[in-house]
């Protein structure tokens, strides 16, 4: 649990699994592999589940652009954020976003 606070409260800092196994005195492969058993997937993973919840959140909630949102959850890659996402979400950030708001329209 204290690992996956740390990740929580971390995630858009982009921090290694040695960095992360370091923190905790663990070796990196047996983190990963503990982590894996415990969690279901792996940390990278996570990571990406987690920012990509937030990148939900803030796709619905905020009119920032999707640029801006990869860069303040730690994607330092517009592409590689909106790939992320798509594999999780199964659409687009920006697809999402108008599914969302059109959601909206509609029950208002």
């Amino acid at each position: 649990e204290n690992i996956k606070n740390y990740i929580r409260e971390n995630m858009a800092y982009g921090f290694s699994v040695s960095e992360l196994a370091a923190a905790f005195n663990y070796n990196e492969k047996y983190l990963g592999r503990l982590f894996k058993t415990r969690e279901g997937m792996s940390m990278r993973d996570y990571c990406n589940w987690l920012r990509v919840n937030k990148a939900k959140m803030l796709l619905r909630d905020t009119d920032q652009s999707i640029s801006q949102i990869a860069l303040q959850l730690g994607f330092t890659n517009t592409t590689y954020f909106d790939r992320v996402f798509s594999s999780i979400v199964l659409m687009s950030p920006r697809t999402y976003r108008k599914a969302v708001r059109k959601r909206r329209t509609e029950s208002n």
